[in-house]
């Protein structure tokens, strides 16, 4: 019996190794690898396999390098976990993701990252929520282990303010929280209007409770601009 070739063996960084019978080993992670660097090869893999083989991580290897071969792509395949990686690479198949059958809090944590997207998940008048920080402090948000909490114990109560009031996984809510610790201005929310209203009121009761010294405030979503917006 051949053995399958998968994603993670490295001689299919050599499309030469592959000419002949290595085509007809390769396994569906094989084919998303060898798709996603070398577009003409669909001609290949239709001669020994077939698109329904290739799983939502598999698309998100191929659409993340060729968005060409989108056509050829079964989009119920790619869950919520899928959705929110494709979208790290590109937003250019918003339209595609079945905003109306995800649960609300997962709705929220794309809008967190993409607030450019509020328009597709149905949000009018979409607002986002902000915490101001006047006096940022250097810290690590990326090589610090997101196991701890910035260095100031008062910090802790902003990670359970996120996880209570606003959905956030514990993961999140501390990763946020070392962004709030070492930026002026960190988005944590998108919503409509009227509740980012209510939200933001919530939110600045809470920290004026918890003697933070963090203040926040919301403003309109600008759809083409916020992305140059948050680089700047």
């Amino acid at each position: 019996m051949s053995k399958t070739i998968e994603f993670k063996d490295n001689r299919l960084q050599d499309k030469a190794y592959l000419e002949g019978s290595g085509f007809a080993e390769l396994g569906h992670q094989g084919w998303a690898f060898m798709l996603s660097r070398h577009r003409e090869l669909v001609s290949e893999f239709l001669k020994h396999s077939q698109w329904d083989s290739l799983d939502g991580n598999d698309w998100i290897k191929i659409l993340s390098k060729q968005p060409e071969l989108a056509k050829y792509c079964n989009w119920e395949k790619l869950k919520f976990p899928e959705w929110k990686l494709l979208f790290a690479f590109s937003v250019k198949f918003a339209d595609k993701c079945p905003w109306s059958s995800l649960e609300i809090v997962q709705v929220d944590e794309l809008l967190r990252l993409h607030p450019e997207l509020a328009s597709y998940a149905g949000i009018e008048n979409p607002h986002a929520i902000y915490v101001l920080n006047n006096e940022p402090d250097e810290y690590d948000a990326v090589n610090r282990s997101m196991s701890e909490v910035p260095p100031v114990p008062i910090f802790a109560v902003m990670a359970y303010v996120l996880q209570r009031f606003f959905d956030y996984s514990v993961y999140d809510a501390k990763k946020k929280t070392a962004e709030i610790y070492s930026n002026h201005r960190t988005l944590i929310a998108v919503h409509p209007d009227d509740f980012a209203k209510y939200r933001c009121g919530l939110l600045h009761k809470c920290l004026r409770n918890g003697g933070l010294p963090l203040t926040c405030t919301f403003e309109p979503v600008r759809e083409d601009g916020f992305k140059l917006e948050l680089r700047g």
